[in-house]
């Protein structure tokens, strides 16, 4: 099976919003901020009560920048993921990294062509298969896959029936 597509900033940004929903440290990441609101709060209770100070009329302000805060936090993050690709795209050392691409999926494993490497894998060596909403990603390594964008593929249920057949395994993100 041979694919040919395009890989652009797109693949680049998808890649990454898929990562950082499956990535245990995104999860660590919430617990923190809210550890960090509930911290907060909790310090302006004790300053009220050790300098008998009264926080009833300024309550609503620290309500609303509470509220302000927490409805923050998910745009923040991904606004600062969005920033990240995108000096990673705009950097000239990486701008080669983008145009066609082709992935071949046979018996022996997979063989990706990009504009600046040639990847064998074989499949022995692939440890996992994720499948986004647009892409598969073939993990080689914790931190190294070959990602196919759906858009590629025509059939995914020979992409499937492959796997399947090299007991890999498969999991939705």
């Amino acid at each position: 099976m041979n694919y040919t597509y395009t890989y652009d900033q797109q693949d680049v940004m998808r890649f990454n919003l898929d990562l950082y929903a499956t990535n245990r440290k995104t999860s660590q990441f919430w617990e923190n901020q809210i550890a960090s609101a509930i911290n907060y709060v909790a310090l302006l209770f004790v300053y009220a009560y050790v300098f008998d100070a009264n926080i009833k009329e300024n309550l609503i302000w620290i309500g609303l920048f509470t509220l302000v805060y927490f409805g923050y936090l998910p745009f923040h993050h991904k606004y600062v993921l969005k920033q990240s690709v995108k000096s990673f795209v705009n950097n000239p050392l990486n701008k080669q990294s983008f145009g066609e691409t082709t992935v071949t999926l046979d018996e022996n494993g997979i063989h990706e062509i990009t504009p600046v490497e040639e990847t064998k894998i074989k499949w022995e060596n692939v440890n996992e298969v994720r499948e986004g909403a647009e892409h598969f990603y073939f993990y080689y390594l914790s931190n190294r896959c070959i990602s196919l964008p759906k858009r590629a593929v025509n059939d995914q249920n020979e992409i499937f029936a492959l796997i399947t057949e090299k007991s890999v395994p498969h999991r939705k993100l």
